[in-house]
């Protein structure tokens, strides 16, 4: 592996795990309601926000160069 490879894997690494910590300590302090909505909302938000962000890549009007 090249340095820029190895770079970009280890501020992966730390950006995960200063996530996981935040999740860790942080979210019991928020006080979020326990319930299947929230849970149900947790889970599924993310992959709908990615679901259209790609589909609005996808069929966006591209420009054409010109020849």
């Amino acid at each position: 592996m090249d340095n820029n490879a190895v770079k970009f894997l280890l501020k992966v690494m730390v950006a995960s795990a200063l996530i996981s910590l935040g999740i860790k300590y942080i979210g019991p302090l928020l006080g979020i309601p326990t319930n299947s909505a929230i849970a149900l909302i947790a889970v599924l938000l993310p992959p709908f926000f990615l679901g259209g962000l790609l589909s609005w890549r996808v069929f966006r009007p591209t420009s054409k160069p010109s020849a």
